[in-house]
This record gives structure tokens, C-alpha cells and sequence, in this order.
């Protein structure tokens, strides 16, 4: 089930939107729930969700959580979270993210306050459907944006391999990916860049390390939405960056990715559903 969370007229600054999804009705298996590893944030030896709190305005709230095993990309959580709640799956760091601006409890500050609400310092919170990419304006330094345009180029060279069923292809790419990011200066980023840098650096090593195509392209639904928040971002692209999006991928909740080309090549199916998708936008300079 899919929750919509539009925000009120007035409270959005223009440039600057966060979009995500909110999972409702969470499985419960023997002695736990099971959510979505998307779902969760880890912070040393702590693991942290996002519930959301209020039936009738956007108001999340930071919970920490004890999980139990990994079972089919979720996990079982034993402690901390109730059967029924709503809990944000998709983009859970811009959630983070945008607590930590505003001074609010996070991964970060664990003193802050309770919760974040849409309506805080004017920020607007919209929730546009799950697979949607999670985005904040960011302050790029132009040195910065110049390296990550080689990330990028990693990110699409994977899509096509993903897109031709070609596992051992995108295992070699995204070790080229992973090698280039540890080599990236983030000293002048700030920490939303950062932790969708480390977000992005994550799934694309746990691609090449995988050896199953379904695998690695339920990692890719993760890492095309923390990359499309960066490129989001981007003051110089070289040619128009086209944002797609599979209605059926990620288990019929959707999910996007980035292409150089117009032409829908489904990454998350292949020949089984080659054009199935659409154009969302168009990232450009």
C-alpha cells in the first residue's frame, strides 16, 4: 500500500523538494516484523528507521530498532516498531538528511528534537510514490561536480549492463565506480552529499560483489535514487540527462534510473519488459 503526502501551498522553496515513499501493512513473520532493508539506517552498531507519526500531516520520527536475520532483502526487526506502522522505505537518508538540518533528533544528533515535520522552517515534504528519488538542493563545489560526472558515467555503464542481463559487466563496472569515489575529495561537501556519497558507494560495492542479476538490480533501485539526488544538483552536465521510471520494478511500488538516451531500455527486466517505463523529466544545465 502506497501513502501520498502532498505539502501545503507556500511552504516549498523553489529548487527544493524531498520525494520518497511509505511502506503501511508491514508483514510480521513468527516473533517479528519484516521490512525493507531499504528501511534501514546504521549508524555504528545501531540501526534506525523512520515512522511516520501523524495520519494527517507529514511528521516523521527517528526510531531505533533491534533487527534479527536478513530474509529476502528485509530484515526481521524484534524490537522497536509495532505491526501496522507506516515506516518510509525508499530515501531514508534525505529524510535523515533534512532532520539534520533543521536541528531535528537523526543519525547525527541524537540530542535533537522528536520528530521533523514538512511544515518546520518552511521546508516542504512531498511524497511522490516509491522508486522516487529523494531531493534537496545541494551547494556542489565545481571540482566536485567535474569527478562526479565519471561516477556518473560508471552509474550508466552499469544501467546498460543491467539492461543486457550482464552480471559479470556490471560487477566489473561498479568495482570501477567504488575505486573512483574512494579517490573523490569530500572535505567541502556537506553531510547530505556526503551520506548519499557513502549511500551510493554502498550499493555499488555490494554490486560487484554480487552474482545474481535480481540481486544486483534491487541494489540498483537504491543507488539510482541517491545518485539522481546528486545529479539533481549538477550546474554543468554535458548532454540532457533523461529520468526514467518502471511502474512494476521494485515488487510493483517503481523505481527510477538515469539515461543518457530518451529511448526506454528497462534496466530492472531487460528483454522481459524492455520498454517498459517512462520519462519522468529532464536533467540539464
Amino acid at each position: 500500500v502506497r501513502a501520498v503526502i502532498q505539502n501545503k501551498e507556500g511552504l516549498l522553496k523553489p529548487g527544493m523538494f524531498v520525494a520518497g515513499s511509505i511502506a503501511m501493512g508491514l508483514s510480521q513473520k513468527n516473533d517479528g516484523i519484516i521490512i525493507p532493508e531499504s528501511a534501514v539506517l546504521w549508524t555504528g552498531e545501531r540501526s534506525v528507521i523512520y515512522i511516520k507519526t501523524d495520519q494527517n500531516e507529514p511528521v516523521f520520527e527517528m526510531r531505533e530498532v533491534t533487527l534479527g536475520n536478513a530474509i529476502n532483502g528485509g530484515y526481521q526487526v524484534l524490537e522497536g516498531l509495532e505491526n501496522g506502522s507506516e515506516i518510509v522505505v525508499n530515501g531514508t537518508f534525505t529524510v535523515d538528511a533534512a532532520a539534520q538540518l533543521k536541528g531535528k533528533k537523526s543519525m547525527m544528533n541524537d540530542e535533537g528534537g522528536k520528530s521533523m515535520t514538512g511544515h518546520e522552517g518552511h521546508m516542504g515534504t512531498q511524497m511522490n510514490g516509491a522508486g522516487a528519488a529523494m531531493e534537496m538542493q545541494m551547494n556542489l563545489p565545481a571540482s566536485f561536480q567535474k569527478e562526479f560526472l565519471t561516477i556518473l558515467q560508471h552509474y550508466m555503464d552499469l544501467k546498460d549492463a543491467l539492461v543486457s542481463a550482464n552480471d559479470v559487466k556490471a560487477k566489473s563496472v561498479s568495482k570501477q565506480a567504488v575505486s573512483k569515489l574512494q579517490g573523490l575529495k569530500k572535505s567541502d561537501l556537506d553531510q547530505m552529499t556526503k551520506g548519499h556519497l557513502n549511500k551510493i558507494g554502498e550499493m555499488f560495492n555490494a554490486i560487484s560483489n554480487g552474482n545474481e542479476i535480481g540481486n544486483q538490480r534491487d541494489h540498483f533501485v537504491i543507488l539510482s535514487e541517491n545518485i539522481i539526488a546528486i545529479s539533481a544538483n549538477l550546474k554543468d552536465i554535458p548532454k540532457p540527462i533523461y529520468v526514467q521510471n518502471c511502474p512494476m520494478a521494485n515488487k510493483n511500488k517503481g523505481a527510477d534510473w538515469l539515461s543518457w538516451e530518451k529511448e526506454i531500455r528497462n534496466p530492472y527486466y531487460g528483454e522481459a519488459m524492455m520498454t517498459c517505463g517512462e520519462v519522468k523529466r529532464v536533467l540539464s544545465k
